[in-house]
């Protein structure tokens, strides 16, 4: 059976007003992807995010890594990150607001964060909180460090 004319002509304006109406819902900024392979998304508006990479910039991207305010009051940062393609074994992290990958190991103000395990698959996750890191001290650049058996790998956290 048919639909009738009457119905079919109603379809169309109807289609269209619906997808105006989704579209015009969403206040939420759209998402930036991180990395060459799409391995990450965050919303800069509450988030810093880097890509990491192997110190001297030979090789591909180590992973991602992000950090968002813990609490209400601005004091407090969780620090994420997703690794991989490193040697297995135990890496050192270390995070230092106010700067860029390439002035990390001048910086005296570098906050150490728990050593990492990474597997025989090369992987290992990161998700500590830092209570006494304000999250506004992150937004212009904060080197995140891990080094480890087979060297070291940097992402700058910025909003950008």
């Amino acid at each position: 059976m048919r639909p009738s004319r009457r119905v079919v002509r109603a379809a169309g304006p109807l289609a269209v007003v619906g997808a105006l109406v989704l579209t015009g819902c969403s206040s939420e900024p759209e998402p930036v992807i991180l990395g060459y392979d799409g391995s990450g998304t965050f919303r800069s508006d509450e988030e810093v995010a880097a890509t990491m990479t192997p110190v001297g910039g030979k090789g591909p991207s180590t992973g991602t890594a992000r950090a968002v305010p813990a609490g209400d009051d601005g004091e407090g940062v969780r620090v994420e990150a997703r690794l991989r393609d490193l040697d297995p074994g135990t890496w050192t992290v270390s995070l230092t607001p106010g700067t860029r990958c390439s002035d990390a190991g001048e910086a005296d103000d570098a906050v150490e964060l728990p050593d990492l395990t990474v597997g025989k698959d090369g992987r290992a996750r990161l998700d500590h909180t830092l209570d006494d890191v304000a999250f506004d001290s992150l937004v212009d650049g904060a080197a995140l460090v891990v080094e480890g058996p087979g060297g070291s790998s940097c992402g700058t956290l910025a909003d950008y």
